[in-house]
């Protein structure tokens, strides 16, 4: 076990040395407050958050995974305004985005892919939806996943992001 604060101290004073020899201009010390709020957010206690707080941490995760890969990810977040309050599961996004880029993206990072994040809601029920133009995914893999995750017992150890996100939802 560590501290969580010692932590978020330690990247605190990192971020501090990153100024001091880069400026602030740079893009380390930005990247570095990036993962502490990330993580901060990731270590409180809340469960359940507003779709907007939820988006919010995503943006920052999605800078950090736009340092890794030099810019060639695109993204785009739509959303309706009304639903902004809506509670959702925190850190859901994060898995799911995770996938798209690992699986769809990294495969031809010779090229920009571009990553898009719509939450819309229709009648009580919200949808989020997120697509990549990546490699894409042979249709029998989708099915085979698609009717696991019908049945949590049946969602395979190797699926961990799938796996994590179906458990949190139930």
């Amino acid at each position: 076990q560590i501290n969580p604060h010692f932590l978020l101290n330690t990247l605190n004073i990192i971020r501090n040395m990153e100024i001091k020899t880069l400026g602030y201009d740079h893009e380390a010390p930005e990247m570095t407050l990036s993962l502490s709020r990330l993580l901060q957010y990731a270590l409180d206690s809340t469960n359940l958050v507003p779709l907007k707080t939820e988006f919010h941490y995503t943006n920052l995760y999605l800078n950090i995974l736009n340092q890794r890969y030099k810019n060639k990810l695109h993204f785009d977040i739509k959303k309706e305004d009304s639903i902004s309050e809506v509670l959702i599961p925190k850190l859901i996004l994060q898995p799911l985005i995770e996938n798209a880029v690992f699986h769809g993206c990294s495969p031809r990072l010779d090229v920009s892919n571009n990553i898009l994040v719509k939450a819309t809601c229709s009648a009580n029920t919200c949808f989020i939806t997120i697509q990549d133009d990546g490699i894409g995914i042979p249709p029998e893999t989708l099915a085979s996943l698609r009717s696991k995750l019908i049945d949590i017992k049946n969602i395979p150890d190797s699926s961990i992001g799938l796996q994590n996100v179906a458990l949190r939802m139930y």
